[in-house]
């Protein structure tokens, strides 16, 4: 499993039992099995997965998911089953464009 996958498992999972990204991060870190050197290159690496400019530890997932991945958002939100939830994570961070965390555009 790569850690794309890892990050829409643990972003899925985080949002039910309501998560802060720290966990949601570490998570998806166990289920690829491969360990960072160190804790930036650990968040700079979940960044390019999940296709955004900065993670912050201590946000929780739901604010988080919510101002940067609206689809799964509105997925979640609308009960879905957890095979649709997880595609809609993939389509979420499947495009080019960087998002900044919070923006108002």
């Amino acid at each position: 499993m790569n850690l794309r996958e890892a990050m829409c498992e643990s972003l899925v999972d985080g949002w039910e039992k309501e998560w802060i990204m720290r966990r949601a991060v570490s998570h998806a870190w166990r289920l690829t099995g491969k360990t960072a050197s160190s804790t930036a290159e650990k968040y700079d690496l979940a960044c390019k997965a999940v296709n955004c400019k900065h993670l912050d530890g201590s946000v929780g997932v739901r604010t988080w998911v919510k101002a940067n991945m609206r689809l799964l958002d509105t997925a979640l939100w609308s009960a879905k089953s957890r095979a649709e939830c997880l595609e809609a994570a993939k389509k979420c961070t499947g495009g080019r464009r960087l998002r900044t965390p919070f923006s108002l555009k």
